[in-house]
């Protein structure tokens, strides 16, 4: 439950390793990659470039 006030962190990564497999952002296959590529991620905002974020709402009943 998140209550009138609280916030949430959003973070933005193109990889979340070890958590989930590494991503050199080279195009090659992750089990044998070799060559790092610098990635850059965009978060676009504002009336001509939105963003969004959705969450889904689960109802629990008591």
């Amino acid at each position: 439950q998140i209550n009138p006030g609280h916030k949430l962190r959003v973070i933005i990564t193109s990889s979340w390793f070890p958590r989930y497999n590494r991503s050199l952002n080279s195009c090659e296959p992750a089990f044998n990659a070799t060559e790092f590529v610098n990635a850059r991620q965009n978060v676009h905002y504002g009336a001509e470039t939105p963003s969004s974020i959705n969450l889904p709402v689960f109802h629990i009943s008591k």
